[in-house]
């Protein structure tokens, strides 16, 4: 087996597609499905010798495909014997030919299969240049294998530390599978991204999440009966319950322990991460005995086939306890062992793990010169990492400059003696040119040298140019680093400004409908009239602000019934009718009695509010305000809301609907605004799947249009019959009434209401609102709500029991 990382990526590849196989290939093909014995076993070399077998006889063939299987196949076997450069080639050609032959199975596995190679060897330019690759050509092309694609882009930008890159392709695939779910039917899509997600929100500390999202990947594991999900969960709640902050050790050590009840070697790896994992929990608890004896374990779970960096991590470990214990001398034992593995399998990850702790061990030994070697080897692995490309680059350079310099000398050898010879065999002849030929080859040998020279100052001013380069670099990184910094502190502010937003309104919203439920005692009482008003008006603005940020993160339902159109304005207009009289504007509705709409009662009841609120806000005293129907067009009604207000400027009128927009009109004292009012109208339009907009001039107004879903079925004429008035009245004493068409609906929560009392108010108001936004007549609801406002439990019982035993059918 190879590094972890080299494992969990390749879970990402998809198993090659195989096709209809002629029937004198399939001889060919069961050939090629006992290759991956030799993978199995470990018999590099025969398997290399057998594939070179197959893939001749594959070109003899029309199988095209299968041929590209074949090659592909080879190219991992190449790589895991160590022949890289071999490997790398041919992966390249594969790509290739894929491209050609139209089969981008075959360019994907091989793209795929680079990426991986150089994310192992830490060149992450260039392992995300292939699964960028990946991605863009399954998206055209093999639409089933973008979900993985995304997954792998996700999985490199989090190790090259682009936060806001990984989360976008890791949300992405989430989207892929949830609208195809047949791309993902064993679910390694969703885990991979599960996983992503909860390493992202436990490396910014939020816990929460970082276990919501871990949880829901071993739900999924279990669900599925895949192991490795589970394992891979386990390993993601481990290490959420190591974080400081948020240490459990049973909980972590619980969950570590789920991967040693698996004792097969297909999940060794798990075992042997898992074993050095409970290592580090144990000498984080400082018991370090138990400590050694799970990474002494972990060291014998591991087999030559496991490669350095299996054994490299565990060695390393053990330094790190023994240095812990103050055992210097067996912890720098260790660490070397670590750090020469490392070095064997290229793994500069690993070999800066080693060098930090010995580096650090050489200072506590006071040797200074060791210690600054091993420091400057940390720096330059460090920097290697991102510029070794660059240095692969400038070697080519020198190597072809180098065959261009010799091709050039022996060319001058060849015209020497091509020269002397024909002296010799024509002396006579060409006496009389001697002086000619002498002159021609003094100036090419000129030119040569000219040449040679101009090539050498132009590769000096390349190596200079470069080392400027390099500095602008590390200027440029230190800058980026800054910069990221100050933006996850303007997140991190930004994130806390809209949570404290968020739960101030959330704590407004239970004072004020206190408030108006109190105010409604007595409707007739124009002091507790004023009060609901003003009641609503908060609400309404407290209630903008939560549902903006609803609509905004999706979690905004509507609930949508038939109601007549007329009645929605007439009771958005009660609601701001304090603010009418204060400035003495005329309203009028020209909407027909007749038309119904299919809305949401209260949200649209909303709109209106928001709308002619704004209209009240920005027009002078003894104004008019109206609201008219332009048309009706297929399943939609035009509404027009108009004021003779200020008028909004040309080159503000396309931000009107934007949060936080106010116009520099004339502002009335009697309406407040938290500027988020024409923003929730437009989201609660387009939830309806509507449209709105404005039209405005200067000193003559403004006109608000939209479109709403018209209804004409029975319901509306049931609807448009209720608010006729086609109901009977009745009273159940001479201070409590009764619709009679409502006695049913209210009868339904009466014994659910009998089960409360007075003090749970938040449940007795969840029924009681939600009667209210049917448009419940009956003053019932009233006199309930002030016995609970009243603490009165009592008169509460005695309102309840008055609705069970009522019977509107009695003479």
């Amino acid at each position: 087996m190879k590094q972890i990382y080299l494992y969990v990526i390749a879970l990402m590849l998809p198993v090659l597609s195989h096709g209809q196989t002629p029937a004198n290939d399939q001889d060919l093909q069961r050939q090629y499905d006992s290759l991956f014995q030799y993978e199995r076993r470990g018999d590099l070399n025969d398997g290399i010798r057998f594939a070179y077998q197959l893939l001749k006889k594959s070109q003899n063939t029309d199988d095209r495909r299968l041929e590209g299987k074949i090659s592909h196949t080879l190219s991992k076997l190449l790589y895991y014997n160590n022949l890289v450069d071999s490997s790398r080639a041919l992966a390249r050609s594969n790509i290739k030919y894929g491209e050609e032959i139209e089969d981008y199975d075959v360019s994907m596995n091989a793209a795929n299969l680079l990426g991986t190679f150089y994310f192992n060897e830490s060149t992450f330019d260039s392992s995300e240049y292939y699964f960028n690759y990946c991605m863009e050509v399954s998206k055209i092309y093999l639409p089933k294998r973008y979900p993985t694609s995304l997954i792998n882009m996700a999985f490199i930008n989090g190790y090259r530390g682009q936060e806001e890159a990984e989360m976008t392709y890791y949300y992405e695939a989430l989207r892929a599978v949830l609208a195809e779910p047949a791309f993902d039917s064993l679910g390694r899509v969703k885990a991979m991204a599960y996983g992503g997600i909860g390493d992202y929100y436990l490396r910014i500390k939020d816990y929460d999440k970082a276990k919501e999202n871990f949880e829901a990947k071993l739900a999924l594991g279990y669900e599925k009966n895949d192991k490795r999900m589970i394992f891979e969960a386990g390993f993601g709640l481990s290490s959420l319950y190591r974080m400081p902050e948020n240490f459990d050790f049973d909980k972590s050590d619980k969950y570590l322990k789920i991967m040693l009840t698996d004792t097969t070697k297909e999940f060794g790896e798990y075992r042997g991460r898992a074993l050095i994992s409970l290592g580090k929990l144990y000498r984080d608890v400082k018991k370090y005995d138990q400590a050694l004896k799970y990474l002494e374990d972990a060291y014998k779970v591991f087999d030559e086939g496991d490669g350095n960096d299996a054994f490299s991590r565990v060695e390393i470990e053990m330094g790190e306890v023994f240095l812990a214990l103050g055992q210097i001398e067996k912890a720098e034992y260790w660490l070397k062992n670590g750090l020469n593995n490392a070095v064997a399998g290229k793994l500069a990850l690993r070999e800066k793990e080693a060098l930090y702790t010995l580096y650090k061990i050489d200072s506590i030994k006071s040797d200074f010169k060791a210690s600054l070697i091993k420091y400057q080897r940390l720096r330059a692995i460090q920097d290697s990492l991102f510029t070794e490309e660059s240095a692969e680059k400038l070697s080519a350079l020198q190597v072809e400059y180098e065959t261009e310099k010799s091709e050039r000398e022996n060319l001058i050898l060849k015209n020497d003696l091509a020269l002397s010879e024909a002296l010799v065999e024509k002396q006579k002849l060409i006496q009389q040119f001697h002086v000619v030929v002498i002159a021609v080859s003094v100036i090419l040998i000129a030119v040569l040298i000219f040449s040679y020279r101009r090539k050498r100052l132009s590769n000096l001013k390349l190596a200079d140019q470069f080392q400027l380069i390099t500095s602008q670099k590390e200027e440029l990184s230190f800058k980026t680093d800054k910069l990221e910094l100050v933006n996850s502190q303007l997140r991190s502010l930004a994130e806390f400004r809209t949570d404290l937003t968020r739960m101030i309104a959330h704590d407004m919203k239970n004072p004020l409908n206190s408030i108006i439920g109190l105010s409604t005692i007595d409707p007739n009482d124009k002091h507790f009239k004023n009060i609901t008003q003003s009641g609503y008006q908060l609400l309404n603005l407290v209630t903008n602000m939560l549902d903006v940020d609803k609509f905004q993160s999706t979690d905004y339902t509507l609930e949508t019934t038939s109601i007549p159109l007329d009645q929605i304005i007439l009771e958005s207009k009660r609601r701001v009718e304090i603010l009418l009289e204060a400035k003495s504007i005329r309203f009028e509705s020209l909407i027909p009695k007749q038309i119904c709409v299919n809305v949401d009662p209260e949200a649209i009841r909303r709109v209106f509010v928001n709308l002619i609120s704004n209209a009240i806000k920005y027009s002078s005293s003894q104004g008019k305000i109206t609201v008219d129907k332009l048309k009706v067009e297929g399943d939609r009604i035009f509404v027009k809301v108009t004021d003779e207000g200020a008028g909004i400027s040309p080159e503000r009128l396309p931000f009107v609907f934007e949060k936080f927009w106010q116009s520099n009109a004339k502002k009335s004292g009697f309406a407040a605004s938290t500027g988020l009012g024409l923003t929730f109208c437009k989201m609660t339009i387009e939830a309806h799947g509507g449209k709105i907009w404005a039209e405005s001039e200067i000193g003559k107004g403004t006109s608000i249009f939209m479109t709403l879903p018209i209804d004409t079925s029975e319901s509306c004429d049931r609807a448009i019959s209720d608010k006729n008035g086609n109901s009977e009245s009745v009273f159940i004493d001479e201070e409590v009434l009764i619709e009679a068409n409502e006695h049913e609906e209210l009868l339904a929560h009466a014994e659910f209401l009998k089960n409360l009392k007075v003090h749970q108010i938040s449940a007795i108001n969840r029924i009681l609102n939600g009667l209210e936004a049917q448009g419940i007549k009956s003053n019932w609801r009233v006199k309930v709500q002030a016995a609970v406002y009243n603490a009165n439990q009592e008169g509460y019982d005695e309102l309840i029991q008055k609705l069970i035993d009522f019977n509107p059918k009695a003479p």
